[in-house]
């Protein structure tokens, strides 16, 4: 009467089946994008949010699988054969045909496999073409008839039964499910202990989904679903039929997306351990998962150049070189003083046609530097090609310079006369470290920039900088003021120079650009080190945005990142001493119900303050800084709109009046 009844159950069970939202599998591949398919309920773009944390991740993209498009399917039965699991894989062998025909109907190509274990692995099986799985459902019964025959004994091996399973000859484009049945928690038999972390390890690579139905508690079983973006089912004596239908209950409709994690560098850190939380907001169904955030990446990313003379507009260069692999500009993240800056505009440098960029090469032409004139010498032109077919208009200058300035030649875009020089530079002097590289760095001043141009400074040298103040009379500047100087004129500044010279590490502070050390130049071959830093130019995008914040004075640090990489740099914002409101106007300041007024505040000066705009009546339709729209009521009357103006330490406040009139006023 008690089988009847579970066989009932089970039936009942199974009527409802595949309805309940499931994580199937999880993708870091291609991080920061992840990959998730998810299953068991109807969802759209619109009704699916995935949660970080608590806080909402960017979807990029969002696509319910049509049955042409669904993956075959291989699962792995890791059965428990002890005495007391007989009723339960009874159960599964009576109902695997009815699910083997639901999940086909439903677009599935399936293949089943079978282990069974008690205190050891006591049943596996092989078909006649030496594979682990078949496609025949009633091969899959006698197989589970067959291990339902076994008593399999106390202690069980658990996680040594799965590590086994998670060995199989799996298709390589299906989906791959681990199914463990057991009523034992895994820490009575040591013999799991030495398989755990290899199982955790063949999960990851293989692409491994786990669900584990149990009975006694172990937190191992948790992680090990979690970490596969599986599920675990805790039954009761009575209830097996119950977690056994909630397995099941996944794959009638499957979705793929893709999205972004709401962090990034800074707040994101290689290795660490995120809960994804994916709710769908139709039925309020959730699912969760734990993904592990890579340990490194090849991708790098460096701030070039920042302008931050339109503030509270900034903008930025960056290059972000992924070496080949896809590159998503939705990923692409900004935080200001910790703040994340929420709408950018992005622009790659390739898409902007002719945009000019001049290069200065500041060049240690002292005896020890040979090989790197001559590599500059083999290599210049390939160096401008890659630029050219980039769509960059480049100009090159050259500035050489040992223990004094030797040579200074104005940005021009004929190559062959920059090359032409090179040749004729002789390698000549020094041994006396260091040399006056600040001297030809600020020669950079004297050399005539296009108004609109990036600048960048490649300076090459193998020695630390003379500077004032050092004992020698050799140079006129102190590291400060060269750093001062490629801050304020916003030069990108790549050095190709020695990790221990002090100066060069307190000159390379916060200053966006590039650092090579010169032995690992020397290592790689500088002619490959000069194409790298070529496709690092061409690999630029602009970023604008607008401050999160308009009135704070003061530094502000500006991080971009890109998944677990980035790089930072400042600006800073005096503050004001006062402000004035010169006048506050709406154009025209007659209108007819419900038309709209361009409201304008001028004030001196004009940076550092933030507008917040009132009316009386009627709504702001749009903002930006002094300006304001004001759709008026559908009422005639005269109605009041007011500006409050706030800087870090004073606020003031204007008022206009504004008359609705169906005809002219007055008549």
């Amino acid at each position: 009467m008690r089988r009847t009844l579970l066989l009932l159950v089970f039936l009942c069970f199974f009527s409802a089946i595949f309805a309940q939202l499931n994580i199937m599998s999880v993708d870091t591949s291609t991080f920061p994008l992840i990959r998730m398919k998810i299953s068991g309920e109807e969802a759209t773009m619109s009704s699916i949010q995935v949660y970080d944390n608590g806080k909402a991740a960017k979807l990029l993209d969002f696509s319910m699988d049509s049955f042409e498009d669904r993956k075959p399917l291989d699962i792995v039965f890791v059965i428990d054969n002890s005495g007391t699991m007989g009723i339960k894989i009874a159960s599964v062998k009576e109902k695997v045909a009815s699910i083997a025909e639901d999940m086909r109907k439903n677009g599935y190509d399936l293949r089943f496999a079978v282990l069974g274990f008690g205190t050891t692995i006591n049943h596996e099986f092989v078909n006649s073409k030496g594979s682990r799985f078949t496609t025949s459902v009633v091969e899959l019964q006698n197989r589970l008839s067959e291990v339902l025959s076994y008593v399999g004994g106390a202690d069980e091996c658990q996680i040594r039964a799965l590590y086994t399973a998670a060995g199989y000859d799996f298709r390589k484009d299906a989906g791959k499910v681990l199914i463990l049945i057991t009523d034992e928690d895994s820490y009575q038999n040591a013999v799991n202990d030495s398989f755990y972390q290899g199982l955790m390890k063949k999960i990851a690579e293989r692409h491994l989904n786990v669900f584990v139905l149990y009975q006694d508690p172990d937190e191992r079983y948790e992680e090990i679903a979690n970490q596969s973006g599986g599920k675990i089912f805790k039954f009761d004596e009575e209830d097996f039929e119950k977690a056994f239908d909630e397995l099941f209950v996944m794959r009638k409709f499957t979705s793929t997306m893709s999205f972004f994690l709401p962090y990034s560098y800074p707040e994101l850190n290689p290795g660490e351990e995120h809960e994804l939380r994916v709710v769908n907001l139709n039925t309020a169904s959730e699912a969760t998962t734990t993904i592990k955030i890579p340990e490194e990446s090849r991708t790098t990313l460096k701030i070039f150049e920042m302008d931050h003379s339109g503030f509270p507009e900034i903008h930025l260069k960056i290059s972000l070189n992924t070496y080949e692999q896809a590159l998503y500009e939705d990923g692409i993240t900004v935080y200001e003083n910790g703040v994340k800056v929420k709408d950018i505009s992005l622009l790659a440098l390739s898409r902007k046609i002719n945009a000019p960029v001049d290069i200065v090469f500041v060049l240690d032409t002292t005896a020890s530097m040979i090989n790197e004139i001559r590599a500059m010498v083999e290599n210049l032109i390939t160096f401008t090609e890659i630029l050219e077919n980039s769509g960059l208009d480049a100009r090159i200058g050259l500035i050489t310079f040992g223990d004094e300035l030797r040579s200074r030649y104005d940005l021009t875009d004929n190559f062959i006369k920059i090359k032409k020089v090179l040749e004729e530079q002789y390698a000549t002097g020094g041994g006396d470290i260091p040399e006056i590289s600040l001297d030809a760095i600020m020669g950079i001043s004297e050399l005539n920039f296009r108004k609109n141009a990036q600048r960048i400074a490649i300076v090459v040298t193998d020695a630390a900088p003379h500077y004032r103040g050092d004992g020698t009379d050799f140079s006129g500047y102190s590291v400060s003021e060269v750093r001062e100087f490629l801050l304020e004129n916003m030069i990108t500044f790549i050095l190709v120079g020695p990790e221990k010279a002090v100066e060069f590490r307190d000159l390379r502070k916060d200053v966006p650009g590039k650092f090579i050390e010169i032995s690992y130049a020397r290592i790689r071959d500088f002619g490959s080190i000069l194409n790298s830093i070529a496709m690092e130019i061409t690999s630029q995008f602009e970023i604008t945005y607008e401050s999160p914040d308009h009135i704070t004075p003061g530094e502000r640090r500006v991080h971009v990142g890109y998944g677990i990489v980035g790089d930072s740099t400042v600006y800073s914002i005096l503050p004001p001493i006062d402000f004035e409101i010169n006048s506050f106007v709406a154009k025209p300041f007659v209108v007819k119900p419900g038309e709209t007024v361009e409201l304008r505040c001028t004030t001196y000066p004009d940076d550092l303050l933030e507008f917040d705009w009132h009316v009386e009546s009627g709504e702001i339709i749009e903002q930006k800084s002094s300006k304001a729209i004001w759709k008026l009521p559908e009422e005639e009357g005269a109605y009041i709109a007011t500006v409050i103006v706030k800087s870090a330490k004073f606020t003031k406040k204007a008022e206009v009046v504004v008359m609705v009139c169906e005809k002219a006023c007055g008549q």
